[in-house]
């Protein structure tokens, strides 16, 4: 199988596995290009989720787990029959199937030793129920093939460029000068003045509406 990238895979978002504990208690391990565990999978906070995808290589990362955990776990997918899933593990380029961790590593594009010993550590974590990561949820281990990878790559929903403003909304030319009459609030500032380099619910509603009334209340009448 070819290596799994982001050249070689549409960007439009098509399927994701849940990955919100909150909603589905995770039984997979998420690992990185290097084959490593890189946060607790029951992590509840989305930001701090969002922070561990950032600092991985290339946003790369693959959800892991073996025939038992497919047969006994909830799905991950729920809107896919299990028929379309096993399909997709057949040829799709971001779903990966193997008999051995060493060829899941090779079809999923990560590195081999790094997963074998991922692996091998989680194991040991759901036979003593104390994870290195403070992960709480050990239901199984991963250790019955075929085992099964599903690559996923993190992405923005929102620009993160915008207009630049001054302290009074208005909007600021290349000389560092204000465009006369020009003011501006909400997402056309770009979603990095509020969010910063992580995406964070409600923070681009928020300040469009809090900014907006300081706005109103700035504007020069008359």
């Amino acid at each position: 199988g070819s290596i799994l990238s982001v050249e070689n895979f549409d960007a439009e978002r098509y399927a994701r596995l849940q990955r919100v504990p909150q909603t589905r208690a995770p039984w997979e391990v998420w690992v990185n290009n290097r084959g490593e565990r890189f946060i607790r999978e029951v992590e509840p906070d989305a930001y701090t989720r969002s922070m561990a995808v950032l600092h991985q290589p290339r946003l790369r990362y693959a959800i892991v787990f073996d025939q038992a955990i497919l047969d006994q776990a909830p799905p991950g997918l729920p809107r896919w029959s299990r028929q379309k899933l096993l399909e997709h593990f057949d040829g799709h380029p971001m779903f990966a199937r193997a008999e051995t961790l060493e060829e899941l590593a090779r079809k999923a594009g990560l590195d081999a030793a790094g997963l074998h010993k991922t692996i091998g550590d989680y194991n040991e974590a759901v036979a003593t129920q104390r994870d290195g990561l403070g992960r709480e949820h050990l239901p199984l281990p991963i250790a019955s093939p075929p085992y099964y990878a599903v690559v996923h790559l993190g992405h923005s929903a929102t620009s993160s460029t915008g207009v630049v403003v001054n302290r009074d909304f208005a909007v600021m030319r290349g000389d560092g000068e204000p465009v006369p009459n020009l003011y501006a609030a909400g997402e056309i500032l770009g979603s990095g003045a509020t969010l910063g380099n992580a995406f964070a619910p409600g923070m681009m509603l928020t300040p469009a509406l809090t900014f907006g009334r300081l706005l109103g209340q700035r504007l020069p009448i008359g």
